[in-house]
């Protein structure tokens, strides 16, 4: 059974959840069978993905070597990738035009410079960019008391890890970060669904409470409808928390790293 699998034994399967909560009278009182089904299989999807946050920040330390590693191979790319560049951009220097035999005749022959060696060029400079902005992720992803001289300068030098930052210092096991962020999420599902089906949803902090239950969570908040209710008052006022967590590399929701604001 893999990591992903005992994380997931967590989540009920659709059916057996959508049963249980319909116990809930602030649900099944208030919203026909159909509309509490479509509620009830958005709050099941939000469900799995806090248990995979739940993991993916539980496991992100075991991740620091494979990170690393993966850092380093990046390195040589980038390395690899800026010495195709330096070769072209010195050939592009010394020699600004390529004659081209149109196949015909001699006098049809035309200097010009040769747009695929400077498409080639284009490309290689995006690479190498690229490259550099992944190996920076790679080394902020590592937890800043363990990074090495060059990871700390790597993030030092990158102009977009300071987001990266805010989402890894949430990359520690039992995070009160990702509950708060479920929490949020939880509550903005029932709202649009108030404002979907024109039905008001009482007992938000139990509804949401009850989540937590049916996760396995309710020994790891306790008094959980009560703190439920708090968080929910606080963010009233703090606004609602937008968590970024980043998988780790190696799990089966790993992506590559991005910069900030790509999908």
């Amino acid at each position: 059974m893999t990591s992903a699998d005992i994380y997931l034994r967590r989540l009920k399967p659709l059916d057996i959840f959508i049963k249980e909560m319909k116990t809930v009278e602030q649900l099944s009182k208030v919203l026909q069978d159909d509309q509490l089904k479509e509620l009830l299989h958005e709050l099941h999807g939000l469900m799995e993905c806090k248990i995979r946050r739940d993991r993916d920040a539980d496991n992100w330390a075991e991740w620091f070597p494979r990170i690393r590693r993966a850092r380093t191979a990046m390195r040589r790319t980038r390395e690899r990738i800026e010495k195709a560049a330096d070769l072209l951009d010195k050939i592009a220097e010394e020699q600004s035009h390529v004659l081209y035999i149109d196949g015909w005749t001699v006098e049809h022959q035309e200097a010009l410079f040769s747009d695929v060696l400077h498409n080639v060029l284009q490309s290689l400079r995006t690479m190498r960019r690229d490259a550099a902005s992944e190996e920076a992720a790679y080394a902020t992803a590592i937890h800043p008391g363990q990074r090495t001289a060059a990871e700390r300068r790597l993030v030092k030098d990158n102009r977009w890890s300071k987001d990266r930052e805010e989402g890894c210092k949430f990359m520690r096991p039992n995070t009160p970060a990702i509950d708060h962020w479920f929490i949020a999420k939880a509550a903005a599902c029932l709202e649009e669904c108030e404002r979907k089906t024109d039905r008001r949803i009482g007992g938000k902090a139990k509804i949401i409470a009850k989540l937590f239950e049916m996760m396995g969570d309710k020994g790891r908040i306790e008094d959980t409808k009560s703190k439920v209710a708090k968080e929910l008052w606080r963010q009233k006022t703090d606004g609602r928390p937008e968590v970024k967590i980043y998988p780790c590399p190696g799990t089966p929701t790993t992506t590559i790293f991005r910069n900030p604001g790509e999908s």
